[in-house]
């Protein structure tokens, strides 16, 4: 039997599209954040009223995560097509897998507040954290991209409880906020009820704001060294053409120099292969940097391809970084092999989907802490900045500072350069260490501590940025409780769901 959705419901659908899309990047608004999930809230208590209330909630969850999630990332589906017609698949698979999802989740939070409304303001927060860790957690198909926390990255003031439980916690806390705003809403026509929304709604914001503010006054910062980032701004049909390789290496040195003409920094830091082919193959280049760091007495991270060859004699190809530092020798060899790929773009597969000899990489394994003039650092390599667990990990092994190479020129002119680069916030406040990301396209800057923008390039801009970094000695809670706040809020749904039954809110309005 078939079941159509209310007209309404497409309207609180079609709202939270747009209000979702307004709240992440490349929008730096400040509302959105706090009242985006306002319609899933308002979804929820209206499928209460349907007596197939089950039913309604699996539609409005599935269609929700479909339409919503196919807005946000939109450029997905324009970054596959680069790999192929067949790759945008991928695209449709997971803007389905989002709507499945949430369907799911709408029912169980339906379930929930079938025996108390009040209970959806721990029951929202709960799920919308669970699905984030779930994301991260589903191996060479993960997915944490959309965590929203992201929504306030670009208001340090806001983003600064990461630092107690990470983006997860922080998520917890705006899903409450959201949640307590579409209860006072639903229930205008009881003052009282409202009124206790209100307050907690209120609470909650003053908590986050007040925290923020007294971070800033209290976290300790140290004056660092110099960093440059290089931005060499090679378009993704030019990156792995045989005959451009030479130019591409060529002109992000050319870029160097002129950074170290400019301003000479302690480091200077290439993006994701700057270097686009496996760098045993092509000595010239290593006999390049070399002759760079040792003249200008200025150490280099380049991303590169990392080549080894197995006693079959079959070559095993790594998306790497290789690291070079003013008198440690002439070998160029990679201090980090990128252990977490871009899902079947980058993973070597039985069927290549690319149309260009990028991809075919096997994961690496390890951190890569790389001892330096600025102090020790930690290296995640591009889509790795947005699990906040290797980072963590870099910062329990010893890093001072994260520094993260990219090539986002394959997102082409869309949200998604913006986005990746809101990451480097949130793994700036949750570790309580400067953040230094090089991007072939850009978004390329520093990042501090306490998640301020030192310097930032233009996307789509041939040049280079040069900054102070500043670090903290402080090594927040984030670093080790953060990766329980998942499994904390999973048990936490299944403890509202299995509860025992409250007595029954009287739905106020169907509206």
């Amino acid at each position: 039997m078939s079941f159509r959705l209310p007209a309404r419901d497409w309207a609180l659908i079609a709202g939270a599209a747009i209000l979702l899309t307004l709240a992440y990047q490349p929008f730096h608004l400040v509302v959105p954040a706090f009242v985006c999930l306002v319609p899933v809230v308002l979804l929820i208590l209206r499928g209460l009223s349907d007596e197939r209330t089950w039913r309604r909630h699996l539609h409005q969850g599935f269609w929700y995560g479909v339409i919503t999630h196919g807005t946000l990332l939109h450029w997905m589906a324009f970054a596959l097509w680069q790999h192929g017609a067949a790759s945008v698949a991928l695209y449709v698979t997971a803007v389905v897998t989002f709507g499945a999802a949430y369907a799911v989740l709408f029912a169980v939070i339906g379930r929930i507040a079938r025996d108390s409304r009040g209970r959806l303001v721990l029951a929202l927060p709960a799920g919308i954290v669970l699905l984030e860790w779930m994301t991260a957690e589903m191996g060479p198909v993960s997915f944490p991209w959309h965590q929203l926390a992201l929504t306030v990255a670009t208001t340090p003031v806001l983003v600064q409880g990461a630092d107690l439980a990470g983006a997860g916690g922080l998520a917890f806390v705006l899903a409450a906020i959201n949640a307590s705003f579409a209860l006072v809403w639903w229930n205008q026509r009881s003052p009282s009820i409202s009124l206790r929304h209100a307050e907690t709604a209120g609470i909650l914001l003053v908590l986050v704001v007040g925290y923020g503010l007294r971070r800033f006054n209290t976290l300790p910062l140290v004056a660092g060294a110099d960093v440059a980032v290089v931005q060499p701004n090679v378009t993704a049909d030019e990156k792995w053409v045989p005959d451009r390789e030479n130019a591409i290496v060529e002109r992000t040195v050319r870029l160097t120099e002129r950074s170290m003409r400019d301003r000479r920094a302690a480091l200077v830091v290439w993006p994701e292969t700057a270097m686009p082919d496996a760098i045993q193959l092509r000595p010239a280049w290593g006999m390049q940097v070399t002759r760079l760091v040792h003249d200008a007495g200025t150490a280099i991270l380049a991303g590169g391809v990392d080549l080894d060859v197995s006693p079959t004699g079959e070559g095993r190809r790594y998306n790497a970084a290789f690291a070079l530092a003013p008198g440690g020798g002439h070998d160029l060899s990679s201090v980090y092999r990128k252990r977490q790929l871009v899902p079947t773009v980058e993973r070597r597969v039985g069927v290549d989907l690319s149309r260009t000899s990028w991809g075919g990489f096997i994961p690496g394994r390890g951190v890569g802490i790389v001892d330096s003039p600025i102090g020790r650092y930690g290296v995640l390599l591009c889509y790795e900045l947005t699990f906040a667990e290797l980072a963590r990990e870099a910062r329990r092994n010893g890093a001072a500072v994260l520094v993260t190479l990219s090539n986002d020129a394959w997102f082409g002119h869309t949200s998604a350069p913006h986005q990746h680069f809101a990451h480097a916030v949130l793994r700036a406040v949750e570790n309580r260490a400067p953040v230094v990301r090089a991007a072939n396209t850009g978004v390329s800057g520093i990042v501090d501590p306490l998640g301020r923008v030192v310097t930032q390039t233009e996307p789509f801009v041939e040049t280079y940025a040069v900054g102070q970094i500043f670090g903290s000695s402080v090594i927040p809670p984030a670093v080790y409780l953060a990766a329980y706040v998942g499994p904390l809020a999973l048990g936490l749904l299944l403890t509202l769901l299995l509860a025992p039954r409250a007595v029954p809110n009287r739905i106020v309005r169907e509206g």
